[in-house]
């Protein structure tokens, strides 16, 4: 692997590589972030502080895994009501965060410090803060801004709030400002992103904080935890922040952070093709252990030596031009029977019967094994696709009237216009 650049400089702060540790218990204290440093973490954000006696509580036990309850939960599904730094600033300050710093910058690891900001916080002694997380080294400075409790019905008010936020930690501080925001605040999330950077954000991170509760059926239980807002975590938040990644950036010329639910490489470098810059990483931590960082960057190293790239800037973006409104994909409505409709390939195919079980319209009705082939009636299709995607051997094609390929299964569909 030579000539591998996996580097990345963000308001003019230089990472060996795009994997960040997220703000988490991960980071909570010194050991903690030695073992992120040591596993292979390209920079560290510190979990933030805040002067909320109530948001550093948590009730024990606070980490809830969800994947014993079957495949569609073992991919880093949990969630937790745990709130910011256990320690108070003033104790973080003195007894962790100068050798914490020490330990990043012996490594070549930048550090960013965080800051937690609620509504109805003093911003003084929130300021306060951030000048000495700056006195001690910081070389960012993030700021998370009414993050908990989650509220999807936040006032758009709170836009203009965070960015004066941001503007008085502008004139405190003069290290880059990180400003992370929930993008799970949909009638606000752009705006509030817009606001920011007229505020003079140097960066922006984009974070998917949805809540939830389970159920354990076999103990007629809540699972865990009675209360509906705790964070849910896990890989599948990463499209959905993947979408606001895109948005954010077709908003803003910043650079974006991505920080929800990577699981391995691929979900890092997923986000890079969208435009993320940095990609912040905590679940897969939690599950895998402190050296899934160093793994993770490897894959991403196999990747790009794989696609023929040398640096993280060759590809960073490079499927934003690609994004289509619905209304350009479909602007009229489509013609049923279907013009496009799937052929299987039976040299391939191992008629594990996916493809029947997922036609609600009929039209792959069964598995005719003395015939060897699936009764198929085309007449019933209406090319949704779903058969091609749910094939696991690549066996069937979404074909046009003229014979043309629609889609494979992998990559982008051409579709039908």
């Amino acid at each position: 692997m030579e000539n591998i650049d996996l580097s990345v400089e963000v308001a003019g702060v230089k990472f060996r590589n795009p994997v960040l540790v997220a703000a988490s218990d991960l980071t909570c204290d010194t050991k903690a972030i030695r073992n992120c440093v040591e596993g292979g973490a390209g920079g560290i954000v510190m979990k933030g502080l805040s002067v909320q006696q109530y948001s550093r509580t948590r009730p024990l036990p606070y980490y809830f895994s969800l994947e014993r309850f079957g495949r569609g939960y073992q991919t880093g599904n949990w969630f937790s009501p745990e709130g910011y730094n256990y320690y108070p600033p003033d104790e973080w300050l003195k007894r962790f965060g100068p050798e914490s710093v020490k330990i990043c910058h012996d490594n070549g690891v930048p550090f960013v410090g965080q800051i937690s900001i609620q509504v109805g916080d003093d911003m003084t002694a929130l300021l306060d803060i951030a000048k000495r997380l700056e006195e001690l080294g910081a070389d960012m400075l993030q700021a998370s801004q009414f993050l908990c409790p989650n509220d999807p019905n936040i006032p758009k008010s709170y836009c203009e709030a965070r960015a004066d936020n941001v503007r008085a930690l502008k004139e405190a501080v003069s290290i880059p400002i990180f400003d992370k925001m929930n993008s799970a605040w949909p009638n606000i999330f752009l705006d509030c992103v817009a606001a920011s950077e007229r505020a003079g954000a140097s960066a922006i991170t984009v974070w998917t904080g949805s809540t939830g509760i389970f159920v354990d059926v076999d103990k007629e239980e809540f699972y865990g935890i009675p209360i509906i807002n705790a964070y849910m975590h896990g890989r599948a938040w990463v499209p959905d922040t993947m979408a606001r990644v895109v948005e954010a950036k077709q908003t803003v010329s910043v650079p974006l952070s991505a920080s929800s639910g990577v699981w391995d490489w691929s979900d890092v470098v997923s986000y890079l093709l969208v435009g993320a810059s940095t990609v912040q990483v905590c679940t897969a931590a939690y599950f895998k252990g402190r050296n899934v960082f160093g793994e993770i960057v490897k894959g991403v190293e196999k990747w790009m030596t794989k696609r023929g790239y040398h640096s993280i800037s060759e590809f960073c973006g490079k499927l934003l031009p690609r994004v289509r409104s619905l209304e350009e994909l479909c602007p009229e409505v489509y013609p049923l029977p279907s013009p496009v409709t799937p052929v299987i390939d039976y040299e391939l195919c191992n008629f594990c019967g996916k493809c029947v079980q997922g036609c609600v319209y009929g039209s792959l009705e069964r598995i005719d094994r003395e015939q060897g082939k699936i009764i198929q009636h085309k007449e019933l299709c209406w090319g949704c696709g779903m058969c091609v995607s749910r094939c696991p051997v690549y066996a069937i094609k979404s074909v046009d009237e003229k014979g043309n390929v629609r889609w494979d299964g992998r990559g982008e569909a051409k579709f039908w216009l």
